[in-house]
């Protein structure tokens, strides 16, 4: 595939690339068009521009058209201009949808959380449309979405598709919290703000944030502190590990810790160690422990490298955020 120049309109470089030869797959990740056709007729949502948005959007050969992202595929996200170049250029070799026509073939995807809004953002997608009309506004498929969608044709395809149509006033509710934070400074302190207000709300029941570590380390604040005594946990002695955040389930009586980590800081089985220490200086349950991410790509490349994860942790990806994983 021909590398997308820069300075190179979208329309030209669909263009080029047709006239050099080069096709869709018709089978992107093992999905057809009649697959999606089926989902869709399924779900009340078919046209044909809709079908063919999905199928530019599954595509993890063609490479992503954002500046600088070689090695990103279409898939991980695309403009509103992209998708409409590939499904009217380079899948129908016609002229690329009209943008102002996406309230008819992204608006409905997004009513049904099957798409969802996102911002290129140094060489990553990040969750949300962070500035209006910029160049940089993204979309992408949601993860189920996908898994549905790779069902069908399976014994397994009806019990996806209930589980699917079942879940969705749920995942509309956590994606639309996490596309609707605002940015903060520090992408540390972002990704610990979305793994209280949506990962721990949302899969830890019962528990409430008692320290969150915001400043990085060896620092409580009187707010903080006052909050500790009240449920009596002793944490911030000068040997105590120092875990981003803490959670109290004042039912159970047990503490739960999350590691949000952009650059290190797993929960490894020092750490681990370190929690148990916690609890019991506390004399406090151990409830759990959750590393989580704010990318699958991040996650795997620290993973390729430290495979530091405590058996019996948790990990949460803040991309994919309708799912926890269990470390066994």
């Amino acid at each position: 595939m021909s590398i997308y120049k820069s300075k190179e309109k979208v329309d030209d470089y669909f263009e080029r690339i047709v006239q050099e030869g080069f096709v869709p797959n018709e089978k992107p990740q093992g999905v057809s068009a009649e697959d999606i056709t089926l989902v869709l007729n399924r779900v009340g949502k078919f046209s044909a521009d809709i079908r063919d948005a999905i199928l530019c959007l599954l595509d993890t050969e063609f490479p992503s058209l954002s500046a600088n992202s070689n090695g990103i595929p279409i898939s991980a996200g695309a403009g509103v201009a992209h998708i409409g170049g590939y499904v009217g250029i380079y899948l129908r070799h016609g002229k690329r949808l009209d943008r102002e026509g996406r309230d008819y073939w992204i608006k409905p995807l997004r009513d049904i959380g099957a798409i969802e809004a996102i911002t290129y953002q140094d060489r990553t997608f990040v969750p949300g449309h962070l500035k209006a009309k910029s160049p940089n506004s993204a979309y992408r498929l949601n993860a189920d979405f996908v898994e549905l969608l790779k069902s069908v044709g399976t014994s397994d395809f009806e019990a996806c598709y209930m589980w699917w149509v079942d879940s969705t006033d749920e995942r509309l509710h956590i994606i639309h919290e996490l596309q609707s934070k605002e940015s903060v400074s520090s992408p540390h302190k972002q990704l610990i703000l979305d793994s209280i207000e949506i990962y721990a709300r949302h899969f830890l029941p019962g528990y409430f944030p008692v320290f969150p570590d915001f400043e990085d380390g060896n620092r409580i604040s009187d707010e903080e502190r006052a909050m500790l005594e009240q449920y009596g946990i002793i944490f911030g002695r000068i040997d105590d590990v120092w875990p981003d955040v803490i959670l109290f389930n004042a039912e159970f009586k047990s503490l739960w810790f999350i590691e949000a980590v952009t650059t290190d800081g797993e929960a490894d089985i020092h750490k681990l160690e370190g929690l148990m220490r916690i609890c019991s200086n506390s004399n406090k349950k151990y409830g759990g422990v959750t590393t989580t991410y704010e990318t699958w790509s991040r996650c795997a490349a620290r993973q390729k490298k430290e495979k530091n994860l405590v058996k019996g942790s948790y990990v949460w990806i803040r991309e994919d955020p309708t799912k926890q994983f269990f470390i066994d």
